[in-house]
């Protein structure tokens, strides 16, 4: 990793972004990790964390969940000492209990990243799941015409969207029952459109700088967007076939965080 960072030594800051799926976590983690003073921000209780490190470390997060995290805090600190991790809804129904979230992490510097657009969203997760394929990193052609596999299906993408409504509703309320305060709320829309706004925004709330130089772009980013024709096709097609559902399901986001 490239230190492009002015480092301020012994900042001992901590910080969670709270993430929905398929809002945009992963690239905002990446720009994060490649200032150089933003931490190392991992999904340290996914899957693929907990499979990449069961050979390095003889600690289960299930069942010494503090020890674990003690650890991911040691491995993923930048050198100006930031940690920073992500952590979706379901994350901490496995590992932690929603009510003793800042037994094990501080609540000093919290931020939240979500999607707009909740139709879109719902596809990108549909669409992932069918072709199992959930990024797409530069120069990889993992996913040549993966999407064209993809059948259109309204159920399961209706099933996704009252999925993600939910979960939206399920946050709200954990933040608010825990008396967390969320610092930023960012959206995928906004991350796309002002990545360098959103990530100086970050930095400035964690009190840390970085070269004025650096600049983050989505063709820059090794993570690149998924999305094809196919997604436009099917939104529109859900759009015209449940316009009185997706409206009525969106009233229910009004007035949360």
């Amino acid at each position: 990793m490239k230190n492009y960072g002015v480092f301020l030594k012994n900042k001992n800051i901590e910080y969670t972004i709270f993430f929905q799926p398929r809002s945009g976590s992963t690239l905002l983690c990446e720009f994060l990790e490649d200032t150089g003073v933003c931490g190392i921000p991992k999904e340290t209780f996914s899957n693929y964390w907990l499979e990449q490190l069961k050979d390095e470390i003889s600690i289960n997060a299930k069942n010494n969940t503090a020890e674990y995290i003690r650890e991911m805090k040691k491995r993923f600190t930048s050198p100006n000492g930031v940690y920073g991790h992500k952590i979706a809804l379901y994350h901490i129904d496995s590992f932690l209990e929603r009510a003793n979230f800042s037994d094990y992490y501080s609540s000093s510097y919290l931020f939240y990243i979500t999607r707009k657009d909740k139709v879109y969203q719902s596809i990108s997760d549909y669409i992932a799941m069918e072709t199992q394929q959930w990024a797409k990193m530069k120069n990889s052609d993992t996913h040549k015409d993966l999407e064209f596999e993809v059948i259109y299906n309204k159920e399961k993408i209706k099933n996704k969207f009252s999925y993600h409504i939910n979960n939206e509703m399920e946050m709200d309320s954990f933040f608010k029952s825990n008396n967390l305060n969320i610092r930023k709320v960012i959206s995928y829309e906004e991350l796309c459109k002002n990545p360098n706004e959103i990530i100086r925004g970050i930095a400035s709330e964690l009190g840390v700088s970085y070269s004025e130089k650096l600049m983050f772009t989505l063709d820059g980013a090794n993570l690149q967007k998924q999305s094809t024709i196919i997604n436009k096709d099917f939104a529109e097609r859900f759009i015209i076939e449940e316009k009185n559902y997706i409206n009525e399901q969106y009233k229910k986001l009004e007035g949360l965080c």
